[in-house]
């Protein structure tokens, strides 16, 4: 199976729902949708939903970027080749979230090529029907958060996610018990404060944190900052940091770094699972997350988590409130149901998304 054409959808529209850039509410959410064509009529999907801020890359830089891409990978045998082979192709003319797509939609080809999974083919066998979820529930302190809280135990959730900001640490602190008070001692509550805190900010937050038994806080500080941090107060895990490779190399080796918050679409599918080992050799955490895009790079995301040799901690790949800026499309990885996820992977190839519900 080789690729043949290739075309680029411009999808996306407002949110209805809380999503969130950093700790900035967005009211809208764009990308595009790749489709490469191969030469037995197959169809494979990718995604690039850039977001300000995160990513270098402008929707309109993406688009051009994917403009005739199927000529940089008609070369391709992908019935056959490794991912190394498809990696490499991929990152010999893009990095970011424009890798991200190609490799999102030379994946999805080929596992319909070989009648796999995308778990499958990142992973090979072994791969599981379903991973442990957590939930974005909202801003700490705000009261939908609590009720947010509420159902997604209902739903058999057993680990919460939300933004703060440690501006009023007071109010916060209370937050946190009444969070406590209102759910059972089983739910994980896990804090992001997105990079926002000076080092020293940051140790007197995380030893606040620590005493009211958070979980865990993504992002404390941002970048090499996070080297200074040390281990102290609540376990911290670096996230948009690890963009920038040479950081995660030596985040690897800090013992005071509990673990990782893998973003596919930002750091590409490929470069993601590679980290997403390291860290898992080196003995830390991983979360595998979206960045409230689309459909398909939510696919992708659950998929990598699949791939992995053994279970993520609970991730963020729930169903979120930004998939409605977008058109509709049913997610067979999302499922809640472990049984009832089995039986939609059996038979599945690719990421198993019906072309139809994604125009």
């Amino acid at each position: 199976m080789r690729v043949v054409g290739s075309r680029v959808f411009h999808v996306g529209g407002p949110i209805s729902g809380a999503a969130f850039s950093g700790s900035e509410a967005l009211g809208e959410r764009r990308g595009v949708y790749l489709e490469l064509r191969s030469d037995d009529g197959r169809s494979g999907w990718g995604e690039a939903s850039p977001l300000a801020g995160f990513h270098a890359e402008s929707l309109e830089e993406v688009s051009s970027s994917l403009f005739g891409v199927h000529e940089r990978v008609g070369h391709l045998d992908l019935m056959n080749d490794s991912i190394d082979v498809i990696s490499e192709c991929t990152h010999s003319f893009a990095e970011g979230i424009t890798a991200f797509s190609v490799e999102t939609a030379l994946v999805d080809l080929a596992g319909q090529a070989r009648k796999m999974d995308v778990a499958g083919i990142l992973g090979g066998a072994g791969t599981r029907a379903s991973c442990r979820l957590s939930s974005f529930v909202g801003k700490l302190g705000a009261a939908e958060a609590v009720v947010e809280a509420r159902h997604a135990v209902e739903r058999g959730i057993d680990a919460i996610k939300l933004k703060a900001q440690a501006a009023d640490l007071e109010n916060e602190i209370a937050a946190i018990a009444e969070l406590t008070r209102t759910l059972p001692a089983s739910v994980e509550i896990r804090l992001d404060l997105n990079g926002a805190l000076s080092l020293e900010r940051a140790r007197v937050v995380l030893d606040a944190y620590g005493r009211e038994g958070v979980s865990l806080v993504e992002e404390p500080a941002r970048g090499r900052t996070l080297l200074e941090l040390g281990g102290r107060g609540a376990p911290w895990f670096a996230d948009e940091s690890l963009v920038d490779g040479d950081l995660a190399e030596r985040l690897l080796d800090e013992r005071a770094c509990r673990g990782f918050v893998i973003k596919p679409a930002l750091l590409g599918l490929f470069e993601a699972r590679r980290l997403a080992l390291r860290a898992l050799e080196a003995g830390k955490g991983v979360i595998v997350t979206h960045m409230f895009d689309g459909p398909i790079s939510l696919a992708a995301a659950c998929e990598l988590a699949l791939s992995l040799p053994r279970d993520p901690l609970a991730s963020g790949l729930e169903a979120h409130a930004a998939l409605t800026a977008y058109p509709r499309c049913a997610l067979p990885q999302i499922e809640h149901s472990s049984r009832a996820a089995e039986a939609r992977r059996t038979g599945r190839a690719g990421l198993g998304l019906a072309p139809m519900e994604l125009r």
